[in-house]
């Protein structure tokens, strides 16, 4: 069994080598990915240097068999280099084996020139002049790699080894070098080269176990890199909605403290002002009734009234202390009172005050919807609908005016629900918008808290 190449037992290891080979040469081309490529290289040529050793030699490889071991070890320097990534891990080792590679490359191509205007005992003479220089190469490159770092170097080290040690074994038992008897081993039923054949296949069976952790490893690392990146894009996503939060929330508070100002100015500069006007006309009146006086006072009053109504609107703005629910019921009061249309309130849940610069939005939000009731829909009723469900606002405004057919170009045309709709998004809830013509429109709105 183990005296002939020709058994089973060789057989099985020559199969399943090129079987290896054959599997990666194929994942190779369903991923691309050179690691694979460069391994089935490595398997399938040296599957070609044992069919050689059959005892027939049916392709009469014996004739290229230097050429086919130089291809081999220039394959197998290709893997190292992108299994254990030499270029990060030591700029020395891989210059040495980027060389070393082009050398076998060179080696190849001699002994096919060779093999070709030589007799074959030329180049085999050559051939173990080169083989110990090539051993000192590798015991040299081998202790460079035992010096780097990472996953895969302990086991390609070991797989390695343990085929260089067979190889070497098998070697110095061959009839040229006449090392160790051969005719010693035939007695102990053993091949010269049943050494060098265990050798392949357990240094076969550990590359291709890296092989398949190396691109695992490289997958999931390349997911976590991807994970990694969208979760810092998310991060910078929330960080400019916080910071455009916190602009849009200055920037209301800027405006609510400007109306008060405004309304504080109109109240005790302006209003005093036409309340002293006005008791001085006053004053005429009760010395002289004339008809334009009379007009004239009634202007003034009305436009005290104005002022006055203009300057209580501070009052109704929702930074004061009221909070939301009285700053709305007092707008759908002042809009009823027109007598043209009809806003009712309905809250379901709503005790406790929300935050300020929310409840500032929600009202201005709302604010507008009833602006655009009242502008665009020809309403006549507008019910507005607050329920709290406790990390949720839902906020339902419906009225009944003609409605409109909902598009891009519609929501461009100034009608406030561009600006709405961005308020919205920036508070990360939802907008939506159902309308029919004739049939009124209604806007549900639902923001977290």
């Amino acid at each position: 069994m183990f005296l002939d190449l020709s058994s089973n037992f060789y057989a099985m290891i020559l199969g399943a080598l090129i079987m290896l080979g054959v599997y990666h040469f194929f994942m190779f081309l369903q991923n691309k990915k050179k690691l694979y490529l460069y391994y089935s290289l490595y398997a399938l040529t040296f599957s070609i240097y044992l069919l050689e050793r059959l005892p027939d030699d049916p392709f009469q490889l014996h004739l290229i068999n230097p050429a086919i071991q130089f291809l081999t070890f220039a394959f197998y320097v290709l893997f190292a280099r992108h299994l254990l990534e030499t270029k990060k891990q030591s700029k020395l080792l891989d210059s040495i084996l980027k060389h070393s590679k082009n050398f076998l490359y060179a080696l190849t191509v001699l002994f096919l020139v060779l093999t070709i205007f030589f007799p074959n005992e030329v180049q085999h003479k050559i051939y173990f002049y080169v083989i110990p220089v090539f051993i000192i190469l590798c015991v040299f490159i081998y202790g460079l790699i035992f010096r780097i770092k990472g996953p895969d170097v302990f086991y390609f080290l070991v797989g390695s080894l343990i085929y260089f040690a067979t190889a070497v074994v098998s070697f110095v038992s061959t009839p040229t070098s006449g090392a160790i008897s051969e005719a010693y081993l035939y007695k102990q039923g053993i091949h010269p080269l049943l050494p060098m054949y265990v050798g392949v296949m357990i240094e076969n069976l550990v590359f291709a176990v890296l092989v398949g952790n190396k691109t695992k490893r490289v997958e999931v690392q390349k997911i976590t890199a991807e994970k990694n990146i969208e979760i810092a894009h998310q991060k910078n996503v929330n960080l400019l909605k916080e910071q455009e939060l916190i602009s849009i929330d200055a920037i209301i508070e800027g405006q609510e403290i400007e109306r008060r100002k405004v309304a504080d100015e109109l109240h005790d500069d302006l209003g005093s002002l036409l309340a002293t006007i006005k008791l001085h006309f006053e004053n005429i009146k009760n010395q002289k009734t004339d008809t334009a006086l009379a007009t004239v006072q009634t202007l003034l009053d009305e436009a005290y009234t104005k002022i006055r109504g203009i300057a209580h609107t501070k009052n109704a703005g929702v930074i004061a202390n009221q909070g939301l629910l009285p700053a709305l019921e007092k707008m759908a009061t002042a809009v009823s009172a027109t007598n043209k249309m009809t806003v009712e309130i309905f809250e379901f849940g709503l005790k406790e005050k929300l935050q300020n610069s929310l409840e500032l939005t929600i009202f201005r939000i709302i604010q507008e919807l009833i602006s655009n009731a009242i502008k665009h829909a020809d309403a006549t009723t507008v019910t507005i609908q607050l329920t709290d469900h406790n990390d949720t606002l839902n906020i339902i405004v419906e009225d009944n005016g003609k409605g409109f057919k909902f598009s891009k170009e519609y929501k461009n045309k100034g009608i406030g629900l561009t600006n709405i709709e961005k308020r919205i998004e920036n508070l990360e809830g939802n907008f939506t918008i159902d309308s029919i013509l004739g049939k009124g429109t209604t806007i549900l709105i639902d923001l977290p808290l």
